[in-house]
């Protein structure tokens, strides 16, 4: 197989892990202004570890309902003019 599409359900998390990080930076004197104390926000932390290991996780994992839900179709007889 040539892509993971099990990686699609990964995409909640990773668009948590890219909801929480601006939410930081618009803080005043948040943890995104200085990027050495970004490990001590448990939120960004949490998503991001949560987020890695579900990828990980989906990487070795096979689902084949995914295969025919995302199956490529070509279109056939069709007429251009």
């Amino acid at each position: 197989m040539r892509y993971r599409l099990e990686l699609v359900l990964a995409f909640p998390l990773v668009a948590l892990v890219m909801a929480v990080y601006p939410s930081l930076a618009l803080k005043e004197n948040g943890a995104a202004q200085a990027h050495e104390t970004l490990t001590r926000e448990l939120l960004l932390m949490a998503s991001a570890i949560a987020c890695g290991l579900l990828m990980g996780v989906l990487l070795w994992l096979n689902i084949p309902i995914l295969q025919s839900i995302f199956a490529p179709i070509a279109p056939t007889n069709v007429q251009v003019w």
